[in-house]
């Protein structure tokens, strides 16, 4: 039998080995030896982004438009749909479940945005097919007249279908309730657009977070919610303010049509875009 030398054996694990390895673990030695070689523990090279470049100051326009949408449409279906057409119950339940529909699939977007590019990129087409879907659903709203409201004098809404008079049935458009269907479904691409370009924003933040030292992680990603939120509220105050007029169930006397909301929406979302 040979005789095995102290340097001829290799390191074994052992009980004690282990706690020793522990202990290195807890004091830190552990970590130092074997931590990323990237600067302040970046998982990603390139460095910190910054803010204020164009790329980062891109990227907070799209959560600024995402909020903005995001805050808008769901607003519309009680003032618009409800008041304005006198869509069903169920017609106005499936409008507020379909726009946020597209949020469940965010998941099979990502995947859809990882495995198959276009053009060589992963995000970049996907996010501007995801936008030109939104855009085009909101053009084709703003420019569809919305015709005449259910209630043609706002104050026939208060009272009850027994007691509606020959002279009240002749003026209401019993046919505004049908045009409800046609907006539900266009909201609803809308909204899967927008949802596409969201996912392919969040793949980018990812990527910039990995990007950022220990001390700083965290930094991208709350600046563009704190955008998201801010232009949500936006767009909430947008639709309360200018669209509460009479015909759309509200008090006010002046207030945007529907059309024209729509076209804000579109304007404000090509100006993203460009």
């Amino acid at each position: 039998m040979g005789i095995f030398h102290k340097g001829d054996i290799i390191g074994r694990s052992s009980l004690s080995s282990d706690t020793l390895q522990s202990k290195d673990f807890e004091s830190g030695n552990h970590f130092k030896e074997h931590k990323s070689p990237i600067h302040g523990g970046a998982l990603r090279e390139g460095g910190p982004p910054n803010l204020l470049s164009k790329d980062c100051l891109g990227l907070l326009v799209q959560y600024a438009a995402i909020g903005l949408i995001y805050g808008v449409l769901p607003a519309t279906t009680y003032p618009f749909l409800q008041n304005y057409l006198n869509a069903s119950g169920t017609q106005v339940t499936t409008a507020n479940t379909l726009l946020f529909l597209p949020w469940s699939f965010k998941c099979f977007y990502g995947i859809l945005s990882d495995c198959v590019p276009l053009w060589g990129y992963r995000r970049r087409p996907w996010m501007v097919i995801g936008w030109i879907i939104c855009l085009s659903m909101l053009i084709i709203m703003a420019c569809m007249p919305a015709g005449d409201p259910y209630y043609t004098v706002s104050a026939d809404r208060d009272i009850k279908p027994a007691d509606y008079t020959p002279e009240i049935k002749a003026r209401i458009n019993f046919k505004a309730a049908s045009q409800a269907a046609k907006y539900v479904m266009l909201m609803c691409f809308a909204a899967a657009g927008y949802v596409l370009a969201d996912v392919c924003a969040d793949s980018i933040v990812v990527e910039f977070a990995q990007r950022e030292p220990l001390e700083s992680r965290g930094k991208t990603q709350s600046a563009i919610y704190t955008v998201r939120t801010v232009f949500v509220i936006i767009g909430q105050l947008l639709t309360g303010f200018c669209f509460n007029g009479e015909k759309y169930g509200g008090d006010f006397d002046f207030s945007l049509t529907f059309p024209q909301l729509m076209i804000i929406l579109a304007v404000l979302l090509r100006r993203n875009r460009m």
